[in-house]
């Protein structure tokens, strides 16, 4: 592998795809650890997000929290979404209600103080 590091993030992509998320996020992390000069570490580390919100699909709610703290309330309702698209089978009624706070507050923030 030392001669080919690339060759790591085709096997993560190959386990990606198999939805063997863990053994991916392995191969992406080896990758970037080779220290190869034409690493796209964006981008590798983009796909190292993606396979662990389909292994932990909590994490976006975590997120979602996180960016809404920052007051980043787009990205904040973004992750929240994308924990509805990837946890369809569950009761999403509480994420859903999360969501209409994040906006609710955003509204009243906008509206600035009542009159």
């Amino acid at each position: 592998m030392k001669q080919f590091p690339v060759a790591l993030v085709y096997e993560g992509i190959a386990q990606f795809n198999a939805k063997d998320y863990d053994s991916a996020v392995a191969a992406f992390d080896q990758y970037l650890k080779s220290g190869d000069t034409n690493a796209d570490t964006a981008s590798v580390k983009a796909m190292i997000h993606e396979a662990w919100i389909h292994e932990y699909p909590l994490a976006l709610i975590y997120e979602g929290y996180g960016r809404y703290l920052q007051n980043d309330i787009a990205a904040a309702v973004t992750a929240l979404n994308r924990y509805i698209e990837l946890e369809p089978k569950g009761d999403t009624t509480w994420v859903r209600g999360m969501i209409k706070e994040v906006l609710d507050s955003q509204t009243e923030a906008l509206a600035g103080p009542a009159k």
